[in-house]
């Protein structure tokens, strides 16, 4: 398991608040159907609710399993995105033959880019953690884009082009960026 400290009761009981009072429901229902109106009530097979218990068992599984395989894949994108911003930011800051404030500014803005991923993905504000890594002109340019994630890499892309132009990286080198 993921989970490193123990769930709070509360947020147990905040989940389950609706739920325990609705099968409570249901089962004094049942309960009082079962005791007044017995005689009425056909006999039902025990085959019938093992075999429904059964189905249900398989059912809840495969969608577990399907939500473990999505949960895991985003994971691996996840990962392969920051390994490739690990990738970038080291070939920024060594491929050009002298630093410049382009290969600093190119090397927050891709902390901020995982950052303003990282929320957009979760329908948070965007500039937790990715406001303190921009610059207060950029951050404004990039407010006002729908996509503020492309707006970054737009950027980027910008700012690569401007390496080659000052002949501060090569051409295979800008291929590699």
């Amino acid at each position: 398991m993921l989970l490193e400290a123990r769930m709070p009761f509360a947020l147990v009981a905040d989940k389950l608040k609706i739920d325990v009072p609705v099968v409570l429901g249901v089962s004094v229902l049942v309960e009082i159907v079962v005791h007044y109106y017995r005689p009425m009530l056909p006999p039902i097979p025990v085959q019938i609710p093992a075999f429904l218990g059964t189905a249900i068992a398989l059912i809840l599984s495969f969608k577990l399993s399907q939500s473990y395989d999505r949960w895991w894949e985003a994971r691996k994108v996840w990962g392969a995105i920051v390994n490739d911003s690990r990738t970038l930011t080291r070939q920024v800051l060594t491929f050009p033959a002298r630093s410049s404030e382009i290969t600093e500014r190119i090397g927050r803005r891709q902390i901020a880019f995982c950052y303003c991923l990282g929320q957009s993905l979760r329908g948070q504000d965007w500039t937790i953690g990715a406001a303190d890594h921009l610059e207060p002109s950029e951050r404004e340019a990039v407010a006002r884009q729908s996509n503020r994630s492309l707006a970054l890499l737009q950027r980027h892309a910008e700012d690569v082009r401007n390496l080659a132009g000052a002949q501060l990286v090569s051409d295979y080198q800008r291929i590699a960026l």
